[in-house]
C-alpha cells in the first residue's frame, strides 16, 4: 500500500516538474527566434534536460500505476497537477492566481476524492 501512494504522489510532483523546468527553458528562450539554433540553445539549457528526466520518470511510474488500475480510475488522478501548477505558478513564478482558478483546483481536488473513493461509495450503495 504504500508503494502505491508514493506513485500517486509521484505524478503530480514529476508533472508540475516538468512543466516548472519546461517554463523555465521557454523563459530563456524568449529572445530567440525558431530555427535550428533555437533547438541547439535549448538542448544546452539543463532546464530542458531536467524537464525531459521528470518526463521520462512520470512514464515510468505511470506504467506502474496502469499495470494495477484501470485506467478510468488512474487517469483523473493526475489532474491533481492542475493544482499542483498553481501553487508553482504563484510561489515559483510570481504569478497572479485569482479566485476562479482557486476555486477551479478545489473542484478538481473534489472531483479526483470522489473518483478515487469511487469503488467505496459502490460498495456503501450496494
Amino acid at each position: 500500500m504504500k508503494r502505491r501512494a508514493i506513485f500517486w504522489v509521484l505524478i503530480p510532483i514529476c508533472s508540475t516538474l516538468y512543466q516548472a523546468f519546461a517554463k523555465l527553458t521557454a523563459d530563456h528562450m524568449q529572445e530567440q527566434a525558431f530555427s535550428l539554433g533555437w533547438l541547439q540553445q535549448a538542448g544546452a539549457t539543463p532546464w530542458l534536460w531536467a524537464a525531459l528526466a521528470c518526463e521520462i520518470a512520470a512514464f515510468a511510474v505511470w506504467l506502474q500505476i496502469l499495470g494495477e488500475y484501470e485506467l478510468s480510475k488512474a487517469y483523473p488522478m493526475t489532474a491533481v497537477s492542475y493544482v499542483f501548477i498553481l501553487a508553482v505558478s504563484w510561489f515559483g513564478f510570481n504569478e497572479d492566481i485569482l479566485w476562479p482558478q482557486l476555486f477551479g483546483g478545489a473542484l478538481i481536488l473534489c472531483g479526483v476524492l470522489l473518483i478515487g473513493r469511487s469503488d467505496s461509495l459502490k460498495e456503501m450503495a450496494g
